[in-house]
């Protein structure tokens, strides 16, 4: 029988794509401190491939309306 492959979804809660970063102090009336890095999808894809996992996908979609008004970046990566 095949052993199971495992894969990963490899993103962060706020995984934005481009350049740079955004520090926010308030949301919806509470106080945070929350940085939003930003980062090239070929990059972070790289970087997960040093990490040790074969990327499969690296994808970038528009904000939904009701979210911060930024790229989202998503990368599909399976453990080696």
């Amino acid at each position: 029988m095949a052993s199971a492959s495992k894969i990963a979804l490899v993103t962060g809660a706020g995984s934005g794509a481009g350049q740079g970063v955004d520090r926010f102090m308030d949301y919806k009336g509470l106080a945070i401190d929350v940085e939003l890095h930003r980062r090239q999808p070929a990059a972070f894809a790289a970087q997960v491939r040093a990490a040790g996992f074969s990327v499969e996908q690296a994808m970038v979609r528009p904000p939904y309306p009701f979210e911060h008004a930024t790229e989202r970046l998503y990368v599909t990566a399976r453990a080696v």
